[in-house]
């Protein structure tokens, strides 16, 4: 009798070593979601990316430059003329 009890026993460790690495399996097997801005942004430049954001997540543009669309714009007014392609002597 000992000797079936200890096969019934075996059996039992090897069916729950079995459900445990089935149940690690479904774990890996999960992918984590994304957005698709997010999957393409190495496709966009800065300003590519702004206006895709702006235009079709307004939600998500907000929370990219934790700020308003408005207030971006205020801003980007006001450091326009330090930052803007200026013609050259040497670019002439």
């Amino acid at each position: 009798m000992s000797n079936l009890m200890e096969r019934k026993r075996k059996a039992l460790v090897i069916a729950a070593l079995v459900l445990t690495v089935d149940d690690e399996d479904e774990q890996i097997k999960k992918r984590k979601w994304s957005k698709q801005w997010l999957l393409e942004k190495r496709k966009y430049s800065h300003m590519n990316l702004l206006h895709e954001l702006q235009s079709n997540e307004p939600a998500d543009f907000k929370n990219y430059l934790r700020m308003e669309n408005h207030t971006f714009y205020e801003l980007l007014d006001l450091v326009r003329p330090f930052i803007e392609k200026q013609n050259t002597i040497m670019r002439e």
